[in-house]
């Protein structure tokens, strides 16, 4: 499936040099950027909810 959004052109431009950069497609940069960002949040969420307060406090 292919979605279109709408980006700064700037933003555009510094997406098509540093994918030219590493030889990829600007599609294939901006979804690697974007899955990479995803996997980040996801895995500092998930850290997240091992935390507890108390456990904290007593430390």
């Amino acid at each position: 499936m292919s979605k279109s959004i709408a980006v700064p052109e700037d933003l555009h431009n510094k997406a098509a040099e540093l994918a030219a950069k590493d030889h990829v497609s600007v599609e294939e940069f901006v979804s690697s950027v974007l899955a990479n960002r995803l996997a980040s949040r996801e895995y500092i969420e998930s850290r997240a909810r091992l935390f507890n307060r108390e456990d904290f406090e007593r430390a």
